[in-house]
């Protein structure tokens, strides 16, 4: 049955448009949307099952199975000015307040360490420590800190004196309120072919292992000093 447009006050009614027509449309339509939201999901593959609980389970090395498209694959890792903004917007989303980043902060009467970003209010801040080593590798995850000749140390930074001469600034503990990060467990991978996205821990997918880290860690600290 045709069903027509149009017609009121007097006026001649539009064309009619078939019924049949207006549900092919929409059928046409619905279809389309559905081959577009099972593409995206096809794309994204393995990488929505990523976490940090089990990211380096995607690192691609040469004993991996998946046949990439692109030429060459390379591995990056995540810099401290890509890190910052990410730290703070948890720190903000969190409820945390006075923010600031690269503050110097006062450990004890002999140490000062450079906090990534930092609640003035709360007292907590991040360290992001950059550098990081030839490939990604999970004992980097599980281990803390550095061990030297003389013993353990959570952390260790480099300072320049007032001679010119550089040395290190070395921290036994760093205290609860101080939380760590470290470049190298931030990595991710690309090819010249983004379809290989799919294949690989992306830049995307370490920000997002990145942020649940953050929030695991504010879970272990005070919660945020409201007035």
């Amino acid at each position: 049955m045709p069903f027509y447009l149009g017609g009121a006050g007097g006026r001649a009614p539009r064309r009619a448009i078939p019924l049949y027509s207006l549900t092919t449309s929409f059928m046409r339509t619905f279809f389309l949307l559905a081959f577009v939201v099972l593409l995206s999901q096809n794309v994204s593959g393995q990488n929505s099952k990523i976490n940090n609980r089990n990211y380096y389970d995607f690192y691609y090395g040469p004993n991996s199975k998946a046949k990439l498209k692109g030429n060459g694959i390379r591995t990056n890792w995540l810099r401290t000015e890509e890190v910052i903004p990410v730290i703070l917007d948890e720190l903000q989303k969190a409820g945390y307040e006075w923010l600031s980043d690269n503050r110097l902060y006062h450990l004890d009467s002999s140490n000062y360490v450079i906090l990534s970003a930092f609640s003035q209010k709360s007292n907590i801040g991040f360290i992001y420590v950059d550098g990081h080593a030839a490939l990604p590798l999970l004992e980097h995850r599980q281990k803390r800190g550095i061990d030297l000749e003389n013993g353990h140390f959570d952390y260790q930074q480099m300072a320049t004196n007032s001679s010119g001469k550089t040395e290190p600034i070395r921290v036994k503990r760093l205290p609860d309120n101080v939380l760590m990060l470290s470049e190298n467990w931030y990595w991710y991978q690309s090819t010249d072919n983004p379809s290989d996205d799919k294949y690989l821990l992306t830049k995307e997918d370490v920000m997002r292992v990145l942020r649940q880290d953050i929030r695991d860690k504010l879970g272990g600290v005070p919660k945020p000093i409201k007035d």
